[in-house]
């Protein structure tokens, strides 16, 4: 039903049965990356932060850099 990637580097997911999925952020790894429906993609790096790239393929890490695949 939903998906929330916090700035955290969290990921939750909840699913129609009202079950919930929680996947936490590392300090050594990227533990989870997800693909949304219109090209952007969410990634949670090590340390805890989130990067989120657009569909053009550049985006912008926590620290403002930016980032391209």
């Amino acid at each position: 039903m939903s998906a929330v990637a916090f700035k955290s580097g969290t990921l939750r997911l909840v699913f129609d049965s009202g079950m919930h999925l929680t996947c936490s952020a590392d300090t050594s790894f990227e533990p989870w990356r997800i693909a949304g429906p219109r090209g952007r993609r969410f990634v949670s790096l090590p340390g805890g932060d989130l990067a989120v790239w657009s569909r053009s393929g550049t985006g912008e890490d926590p620290q403002g850099r930016t980032a391209k695949h």
